[in-house]
């Protein structure tokens, strides 16, 4: 009885801990509800975002701001697996930045962090429940605690 008992104590964790593994730091796919088009404004200008799928392992998206004929910013995104670790490095005006290791996951929401950066040490995307995608760049500028929210109406 107690070989069976510890056999089965022994598979039960097993299973926890491969359940724990597919939605976990390492899974890309677990940010597929992103994959898609998406628009929004940003202070009273339009702003597009693009993400790919997670196929072959890789994100890619991008971010621009518009202001009439040109744009105020842009920004390509990499999430990718580093180290057994899911990683987001923004490329803003299309060159590579530090990277953000993700700090939580969840079904419809990312944590990414690095509290190393100078601005911003932290960037979430979350999946809100009317459809929307909200991106929020967050940290501290000269002492003060500061952010920028994003939000996105899914196009395609």
């Amino acid at each position: 009885m107690y070989k069976l008992t510890k056999r089965a104590l022994l598979l039960a964790i097993a299973a926890i801990t491969l359940q724990a593994n597919a939605s976990g730091p390492s899974n890309i796919s677990a940010l597929n509800w992103m994959a898609g088009s998406w628009a929004g404004t940003f202070q009273g200008k339009p702003m597009e975002a693009q993400y790919s799928a997670a196929d072959g392992g890789l994100i890619l998206g991008y971010t621009k701001i518009i202001n009439g004929n040109q744009s105020d910013f842009f920004e390509f995104e990499k999430f990718e697996v580093v180290d057994g670790t899911l990683e987001l490095t923004p490329y803003p005006f299309g060159k590579q930045g530090v990277s953000f290791p993700i700090k939580t996951i969840s079904a419809t929401k990312a944590v990414f962090e690095n509290l190393q950066h100078d601005f911003p040490t932290r960037i979430i995307y979350e999946l809100k429940e009317n459809g929307q995608l909200f991106a929020r760049i967050e940290g501290h500028q000269n002492g003060q605690f500061v952010f920028e929210n994003f939000i996105f109406n899914r196009v395609k």
